[in-house]
């Protein structure tokens, strides 16, 4: 494989230029390289011939100090191609003896005839989780460069075609939610029609199976090139591990949508699912009731109880809540002690109302953690339907304010329906 059409080199600082394997030894690091990365060099079986004895000896030292689940991070000056000296960035994890590696080409950053990037390491720190790695031509649907190690280790030994190896990953490797979509990624067809637009790079995030069978997030990122002496397309595929990346961004997400107190979803969460409920259900028949919640005398339990009885009181009824209405119904605390409750795909509308009955009782308890003296807490509920009453939140949020406001002055503790009629007035 070669540079691309217009000579420069791959797109080094945001995708792996060329993968490493590096077993520890009782010598010297034993190197071998994948065939994109070997191109660069002159022929040689192992990397290590292309090294000093110095840049040898600094490699060694840095995989020993790092050590097994360490990480390494360094740079090597290699002879290259006539004998000119090429500088390569290498970093990656260690596991089991073993370092899978990224390499960059960095002699034009280090040479001055490119502006410094964002430090490459973030590309070689990409590749510190690395599943699998192997380079094809897709043109000729062709493996070119296979680590028999690792084809064992994901069960994908003795494929020698990229459709074979793609159709075996999606079988073996991924579930069945994603199978589709990977392979319309990275087909022959669409990669290739990607590189006639202009593409360089494919990348897709998706749920595969772990060594442990287990469910993993990996990131697949195919890199895309053309051989020079062939004008085939070329295209090296890198699917590593971002589990952990993926799981704290869902964690901060959880966070950001959720009431601390309560655990149930925040104002802004709360309105914006409950509109993309009613958007889904526009249209369809399907009938949903809003219910606007309101904890009568909250208020007075703050200033006699103080606030941390307060918030006792809230968690305790937003998690009784919970065990009223379905996983599918939406729950939310708009501020204060005041709640809204979508109730989805309802029959009619007495089963909103025998919901809300539920509601208004739901604080009778003899637990004085939970409640304050009884009678001091109740809850008042005003409903408003959809699309009988309106179809976004704003609309339903409106009127069911207004049953709630009647409700009150109905003494309170009790539940009432919006009713263009009476309302109005």
């Amino acid at each position: 494989m070669d540079r691309m059409d217009n000579g420069t080199l791959p797109p080094c600082f945001s995708a792996p230029y060329g993968l490493l394997r590096v077993r520890l030894a009782e010598g010297y690091p034993v190197l071998y390289c994948n065939g994109w990365l070997r191109s660069r060099l002159p022929a040689c079986t192992q990397l290590a011939d292309c090294l000093s004895e110095r840049v040898l000896g600094q490699l060694d030292r840095a995989l020993r100090l790092a050590g097994d689940g360490g990480e390494v991070d360094l740079e090597l000056e290699v002879f290259g191609e006539n004998n000119r000296t090429t500088y390569l960035l290498l970093g990656g994890a260690i596991r089991d003896g073993l370092l899978d590696a990224a390499v960059l080409d960095i002699t034009a950053w280090r040479m001055g005839e490119r502006s410094a990037p964002e430090r490459p390491c973030r590309a070689v720190a990409e590749t510190a989780s690395t599943v699998m790695t192997f380079d094809a031509n897709i043109t000729r649907d062709q493996l070119t460069d296979a680590d028999a190690a690792w084809y064992r280790r994901c069960g994908l030994a003795g494929l020698s075609t990229y459709s074979g190896l793609l159709r075996a990953v999606c079988e073996k490797a991924l579930y069945p939610q994603h199978r589709a979509q990977f392979a319309e990624q990275f087909g022959r067809e669409t990669v290739l029609c990607a590189f006639a637009e202009g593409k360089r790079e494919i990348r897709y995030e998706y749920v595969g199976v772990g060594l442990d069978r287990q469910p993993i997030w990996l990131e697949a990122t195919m890199t895309l090139l053309r051989d020079r002496a062939t004008e085939d397309v070329c295209g090296l595929l890198h699917i590593k591990n971002i589990d952990r990346r993926k799981k704290q961004e869902q964690e901060l997400r959880r966070r950001a949508e959720r009431d601390e107190l309560t655990g149930v979803l925040n104002r802004q969460a709360v309105q914006a699912q409950i509109d993309r409920v009613l958007a889904e259900s526009a249209g369809t028949g399907r009938r949903c009731a809003l219910l606007m919640i309101d904890l009568d005398n909250f208020k007075r339990v703050n200033d006699t109880y103080g606030h941390v009885q307060g918030d006792t009181v809230l968690s305790g009824f937003a998690a009784r809540l919970r065990g009223i209405f379905r996983e599918t119904d939406v729950i939310g605390r708009i501020g204060g002690d005041e709640f809204v409750i979508l109730v989805r795909d309802i029959p009619q509308r007495d089963t909103a109302a025998r919901k809300a009955a539920q509601v208004c009782g739901v604080m009778q308890s003899d637990d004085p953690m939970d409640n304050p003296p009884e009678g001091e807490i109740s809850g008042s509920v005003g409903i408003a339907f959809s699309p009988d009453d309106g179809v976004t939140f704003e609309e339903l949020y409106y009127k069911a304010d207004i049953a709630l406001y009647r409700a009150k002055r109905q003494g309170k503790n009790c539940c009432a329906a919006y009713d263009r009629a009476r309302d109005m007035l």
